[in-house]
């Protein structure tokens, strides 16, 4: 009896850990595939599709975040919001508070020593965002926005005097330390999992030796 328990109890464990596994795949594709997170439906699905196609093409990676307000002034908050979701250093975060009619662009630290810092940022919402908004068209105002910043994102880090090439390979390195660290965890999730169930196969022999 108590052998089948241990079975039962081995075979749920190990489902648990693929289903874990899966969760953490699934959650890592979505947060790597999408464009607009626009959570209280700002945009229509047809706009928002229409953003989304339109970013996909630019090279760049883009993460747009729609939200009503905030907590803290939309700066800080877009600056907290980039470390909390992880994103990777060359990660482009647009966000915008509907409510305040406010806009805010940020990036990982290793593009913003570079030069794509706050003032970048207006230079470009000023330049290319602004226009269309007053023209009554906010994702015509962000596509146009996405498209400035991939125009003038190699040319601004080349030609500032201090500043080197894009830094290709410092932003691989990160992508790698990361994608390195996630397997890391996975496999030390797979050991313990093991780890556990032999114990617990051994357990079972065990028994059925005393009986």
């Amino acid at each position: 009896m108590y052998s089948r328990f241990i079975k039962i109890w081995a075979l749920l464990f190990l489902v648990l850990i693929l289903s874990n596994q899966g969760r953490i795949i699934i959650a890592k594709a979505e947060e790597k595939d999408f464009v607009v997170d626009d959570p209280y439906q700002y945009f229509s699905e047809s706009d928002k599709e229409r953003i989304e196609n339109e970013v996909k093409k630019l090279p760049e990676i883009y993460k747009i975040i729609v939200l009503p307000s905030g907590k803290e002034g939309i700066d800080l908050e877009a600056k907290t919001m980039f470390q909390q979701r992880n994103f990777s250093q060359d990660t482009i975060m647009i966000l915008i508070f509907t409510d305040q009619k406010e806009i805010f662009a940020v990036t990982g630290e290793a593009l913003q020593k570079k030069g794509l810092d706050d003032a970048f940022f207006k230079t470009e919402i000023e330049q290319y965002f602004v226009p269309n908004v007053k023209a009554g068209s906010v994702p015509l105002a962000l596509i146009n926005l996405t498209k400035g910043i991939s125009q003038d994102f190699s040319k601004y880090l080349v030609e500032k005097k201090d500043s080197p090439k894009i830094p290709e390979t410092p932003i691989k390195l990160i992508a790698e330390e990361d994608h390195s660290s996630t397997n890391n965890m996975n496999q030390i999730l797979w050991i313990v999992g093991l780890f556990i169930l032999i114990v617990i196969f051994w357990i079972v022999k065990h028994l059925k030796r005393k009986k």
